[in-house]
């Protein structure tokens, strides 16, 4: 199989509506696509889209790296899929969303030209994951008050979601206690709620957090610490009465395996577009399962492309043993998207029948969104 051509298409996607966090609030989305095409017609998509937080690359970074690696593959010939990662180098390593993006689209345009659905390619031979129909995923709460998130709240139930998320931090101790007292209140005790701290604590204050929020039957709290030190996150956890989950502290290979190893966390979040592709996401799966850890595979709030690959990613790595709810139904918070995904009305990532990623992207569109960013760089 020989790459014909590697284009990069820098994109920016608007949210609906701002998503605030303690790490600030966000208004966009910035990244790239990349668009693989062989000689013999076949084409594929990746995305590099690191998010603000994170410890991840710059997007420029991203997408230049991707750029550089994509043109480098041009008209070279190998035999396999293994082949093409080996031969893009450990150089791109260092810029893990980059990483998962050329991998992603190779994914696709091999998973394509053989007429599998993608997570059939990352799945263990002789067990393919099509027989699941669906990802069960999470809605993500948002707003700032009682009355935002119990009207956000209610959208999500009315859409047949059973485990919620909302981020604390970003106001006080209180104001969330009643935001989380008013989410329970609408959704029952049969719900999941899980909630993102996104390292909003000091110890102290975390173990204060915790205490207030167990009344509420809390699945699991997401990232409480300020600081990364794993010794830390092992003796919160060690006090809590809550749940762990490692998400910004295990975004990457390396990172999870540290989690992993120091036994930090009771739950590993994987993020495949942040870990370094779809590969690195299952090595991450199973690796936490070996240590007694449960996972959970969300996005970065990419575009469709990456929560594409997300979901093919997710399905193989439930395949193998139990996957938690994913935080993968994130498309619904963009003004515009780049793909369309499909989905059911009982809070399902719906898995596709059609081969690669699962979608079809339209070029125009995706043209259209790069050549407009371009030309309003300067703004």
């Amino acid at each position: 199989m020989k790459i014909a051509s590697a284009q990069v298409f820098p994109i920016r996607l608007p949210l609906k509506v701002p998503l605030v966090t303690s790490m600030g609030i966000l208004r966009r989305r910035n990244g790239a696509l990349l668009r693989l095409e062989t000689q013999s017609g076949w084409v594929g998509w990746g995305e590099a889209s690191p998010y603000p937080g994170f410890g991840l690359e710059a997007p420029a970074d991203a997408r230049a790296a991707m750029t550089k690696a994509s043109a480098e593959m041009v008209g070279v010939e190998v035999e396999s899929l293994e082949d093409w990662i080996s031969f893009v180098g450990g150089w791109i390593r260092k810029f893990p969303t980059a990483m998962a993006g050329i991998e992603t689209a190779l994914l696709d345009l091999v998973s394509r030209s053989k007429g599998l659905p993608l997570r059939d390619l990352l799945s263990v031979p002789g067990e393919p994951s099509t027989s699941r129909a669906a990802i069960v995923c999470n809605a993500l709460v948002t707003g700032d008050s009682v009355e935002t998130v119990s009207a956000s709240a209610q959208v999500a139930m009315s859409r047949g979601y059973r485990t919620f998320k909302l981020k604390v931090g970003a106001v006080d101790l209180a104001a969330d206690i009643a935001r989380i007292a008013c989410l329970r209140e609408i959704v029952g005790a049969e719900s999941s709620i899980r909630l993102d701290a996104n390292r909003a604590y000091q110890p102290e204050d975390a173990i204060e957090a915790i205490e207030s929020f167990a009344r509420y039957e809390i699945e699991y709290l997401e990232e409480p610490l300020a600081v990364s030190a794993l010794d830390q996150m092992l003796e919160l956890r060690e006090r809590a009465v809550i749940p762990l989950a490692a998400d910004e502290s295990a975004t990457t290979e390396v990172a999870a395996a540290r989690v992993i190893e120091a036994g930090a966390a009771d739950v590993i979040v994987i993020k495949p577009s942040a870990a370094g592709g779809p590969f690195a996401g299952l090595r991450v799966a199973r690796a936490a399962r070996r240590a007694g850890l449960r996972v959970v595979v969300t996005s970065l709030i990419d575009s469709a492309v990456g929560v594409s690959a997300a979901r093919e990613t997710a399905a193989a790595i439930a395949g193998e043993g139990e996957l938690l709810a994913c935080g993968l139904a994130t498309g619904d918070l963009f003004e515009r998207d780049v793909a369309a995904l499909e989905r059911s009305t009982d809070g399902n990532l719906m898995l596709s029948k059609e081969p690669g990623l699962g979608i079809e992207l339209c070029e125009s569109v995706v043209r259209g969104l790069s050549s407009s960013l371009v030309e309003n760089r300067s703004e």
